[in-house]
């Protein structure tokens, strides 16, 4: 009894103390390379804080859209989630600042910005409520569809994809004149099979993950704005972590989603060879409508930023830094 009694005492001091599971949905589908990552990341911050962090990540979105992980965050039945830039300004606007339309040109000009003012968008969204552990590009998106798309006009009677509660696609949709039909992220592809929509906007590499290639016939060859996903967790889960502990986990994510980035960035011509590969033909954007199309984007911007879909405060400082950098290059 009494070698029974040491063992147990041995082996309640062999587990980890205030040990925390963080449950994380994802819309990612499991196997491709970015969950890859971060099932990696999951274990070597668990390894790193000998137990006491582990994670238990739900991909392809078997937990359902942006908002319904959300719901379950605020009930405590996950404690983060990969979500949209359009997701997290409706926490805090100035997290889509980047993916503003025609806004940013090149990956040149998307680390410069960043390394300005991620800082502070990372600390506005703490404030509300959510940890940014990471942000990582996906690429610039492109419209793609089941008929060519050269010029506005063509846009006339297109059904396109617009993401759920998405207020500044929601505007650019109304002002170039097509139908806006809402869809979480999840429900795009069936949305192009079924005809319920027949244009939507992703970049290539996402196009090719989540299998819209396969209901596309034709892609905008002029870049619509740069995308990025969110990694963050809930404030009432981060702080069950000790300090020395969540320090842990943002060093192992920011460096993974540097890796997710860079991987990205790299693979973005690969994915556009694959689509042309797969039939999807290129069109160009008719070089006169060009100026219609910026003039639509200002347009719109002026009715997003009433709307509060972003700050236009930081929009003219984030305008004014492109103006200074554009200038030395």
């Amino acid at each position: 009894m009494k070698q029974l009694l040491i063992a147990a005492v041995a082996l309640c001091f062999s587990l980890p103390s205030h040990a925390v599971t963080l449950k994380i949905a994802t819309l990612l589908p499991d196997g491709t390379s970015q969950m890859q990552a971060m099932r990696a990341g999951g274990k070597e911050i668990e390894a790193l804080t000998e137990g006491r962090v582990k994670f238990k990540f739900y991909p392809g979105g078997v937990m359902g859209n942006d908002a319904s992980v959300m719901r379950k965050m605020r009930i405590g039945q996950l404690h983060g989630g990969a979500f949209t830039s359009g997701t997290m300004a409706d926490l805090y606007p100035d997290a889509q600042i980047y993916s503003l339309p025609f806004l940013l040109k090149n990956k040149a000009e998307v680390d410069h910005v960043r390394s300005k003012f991620d800082a502070e968008i990372f600390a506005g969204l703490e404030q509300k409520g959510m940890v940014p552990m990471g942000l990582a590009t996906g690429g610039f998106a492109y419209l793609m569809s089941q008929q060519p798309i050269r010029r506005m006009a063509d846009v006339q009677g297109k059904k396109l994809w617009l993401p759920q509660g998405d207020k500044l696609v929601e505007s650019a949709i109304k002002e170039i004149g097509g139908n806006g039909v809402p869809l979480g992220l999840g429900d795009v592809y069936t949305g192009l099979q079924t005809g319920l929509i027949d244009t939507a906007g992703t970049s290539p590499a996402g196009a090719i993950a989540l299998q819209w290639y396969t209901q596309i016939k034709y892609v905008t060859d002029y870049p619509l704005g740069y995308l990025a996903g969110w990694l963050a967790i809930g404030t009432k889960a981060w702080k069950k972590l000790t300090p020395a502990d969540q320090k842990t986990v943002k060093t192992v994510w920011a460096k993974v989603y540097d890796q997710i980035d860079a991987d990205t960035w790299a693979g973005a011509d690969n994915a556009i060879d694959a689509l042309k590969n797969q039939g999807v033909e290129f069109v160009p954007l008719d070089a006169d409508d060009v100026m219609n199309w910026q003039a639509a984007t200002e347009r719109t911007l002026v009715d997003a930023g009433n709307a509060g879909a972003y700050n236009p405060e930081t929009l003219v400082r984030l305008r004014d830094e492109l103006e200074r950098y554009r200038a030395t290059q």
